[in-house]
């Protein structure tokens, strides 16, 4: 078990104890997470938080020294309903104690360093990566999503510029359709889990 400092993004509070919450790890995968009632910071679900590790119990890893890296920010209300059904995807799909750095890395880079989380097809191109990482392969028609979803991780490239120029030359013509498409692959992906009529995605998907 590493005993260092590791970052986690809070994916659902548990109330009503406000210091204690769900949280994706790189390294331990979905943990519960207590940090104790003497923490100053008011968590929310999307914070990017640094803690220290100093005991764990049977159902929680108790951590202190905590500390706000990020919360997001300045972002539209449809944004905001697609960052909860992402962190809500995460909470029922990933079970404790699983994940991987991968899966950690692109809900850190999709919530906090997407430039074009505000355009319908990026939002959405994150949404069917997601699923890709979870285990659900997209059909053909929505693999370009996946390539767009991937160019713009790529450090060498432009992501901002890359969104804009591939986003105008595969979707203009056929955008309503794949959006579409895009929104019923994911709803049945969702069905699948045993409890998708306890899930408070449909906002996204409207």
């Amino acid at each position: 078990m590493l005993e260092c400092n590791e970052k986690a993004i809070i994916v659902r509070r548990l109330f009503p104890r406000a210091d204690k919450f769900i949280a994706l790890t790189r390294f331990r995968g979905k943990v519960r997470i207590s940090v104790g009632a003497k923490s100053k910071i008011h968590f929310s679900p999307g914070m990017l938080v640094e803690l220290h590790q100093r005991g764990h119990s049977k159902n929680y890893y108790d951590f202190c020294n905590v500390r706000l890296v990020s919360m997001p920010v300045g972002i539209s209300d449809k944004t905001i309903e697609w960052l909860h059904a992402l962190l809500e995807i995460v909470h029922f799909f990933v079970p404790a104690g699983a994940g991987c750095e991968a899966l950690y890395d692109f809900l850190e880079w999709s919530i906090f360093e997407v430039p074009d989380k505000d355009l319908l097809m990026c939002r959405l191109a994150m949404m069917v990566e997601l699923m890709r990482l979870l285990g659900f392969y997209p059909p053909e028609n929505l693999l370009c999503f996946v390539r767009v979803a991937f160019a713009c991780r790529l450090r060498s490239v432009d992501s901002e510029k890359y969104a804009a120029v591939h986003f105008g030359s595969v979707f203009d013509n056929e955008a309503d359709a794949l959006s579409i498409a895009a929104k019923q692959w994911v709803t049945t992906c969702l069905r699948e889990h045993p409890r998708y009529t306890s899930f408070k995605v449909a906002g996204f998907f409207a």
